[in-house]
């Protein structure tokens, strides 16, 4: 079973071609998160988690879900990464996971996708966002080929870097985390669908406007998938452009 959590679609795309490949179903943890689900997650075959790196480490939401849900299935893990170009601490952090589980580690795959962090950074253009989508096609396939074999997989060597980064800016990343931040501005039409896509059900409508609320993870699906370009979080994303996935009407088949 491929397990995958995504903001804006890359980790998803990852996740769904993946699942093509080796022939298993993909679950999307942000709706058993939203369903505040407390299950335990089954997979007849060796488990895929799939997700982004949040400031050069695995995402917090993630590995506390899979910390405190039960797996009732296989006792071999694969997970695999999409960053804008480095993994960091990650492959340390899922080795403990395992560790923690009972899994059999199998490895840690990474491709470089699109960057869609614009409270710091510009979004990745869109012809070279096209670009890192199109390259990461072959290697997400031949990912899902040793996956699907049962062969180890590595991290792709150039993205094995940023372990200083992730010890130095991952705990002040996490202590600026804050939902109310956002705002929404006079395009805002009250489609409600940043209130859909939040993975925490941190959002509300009120007065038919969205209300941002704590928890937050800044998986950013709400402002970049604002089909009104209308929310910003405070003033550090005004004039940026946005990035989704689902923008480019690339699919997994």
């Amino acid at each position: 079973m491929i397990y995958w959590f995504s903001g804006t679609g890359n980790s998803r795309y990852a996740a769904e071609v993946l699942a093509r490949v080796t022939g298993d179903p993909a679950v999307s943890l942000n709706r058993l998160l939203r369903a505040q689900s407390t299950a335990s997650l089954p997979s007849d075959g060796p488990y895929v988690f799939v997700f982004p790196i949040y400031a050069w480490k695995a995402p917090r939401i993630v590995l506390d879900f899979i910390q405190s849900h039960e797996l009732t299935g296989s006792k071999q893990a694969y997970f695999l990464a999409t960053a804008g170009s480095s993994i960091g601490t990650a492959e340390a952090e899922v080795r403990k996971l395992c560790q923690e589980k009972g899994l059999e580690f199998r490895g840690l795959g990474s491709v470089v996708m699109p960057n869609n962090y614009l409270i710091l950074d510009k979004v990745t253009p869109p012809e070279e966002a096209r670009m890192r989508i199109i390259a990461a096609r072959p290697v997400l396939e031949a990912y899902g080929m040793r996956i699907k074999a049962g062969e180890l997989i590595t991290p792709t060597p150039a993205m094995k870097k940023g372990k200083a980064q992730a010890l130095l800016f991952n705990g002040g990343f996490y202590q600026s985390v804050d939902g109310r931040k956002f705002r929404f501005t006079a395009d805002c039409d009250g489609c409600g669908r940043c209130a859909q896509n939040c993975p925490l059900n941190s959002i509300t409508m009120a007065d038919g406007h969205p209300v941002w609320a704590q928890p937050c993870t800044q998986c950013l699906a709400c402002i970049n998938e604002c089909p009104r370009q209308a929310i910003e979080y405070r003033y550090k994303t005004v004039g940026k452009e946005r990035y989704s996935f689902s923008r480019f009407g690339i699919r997994p088949d």
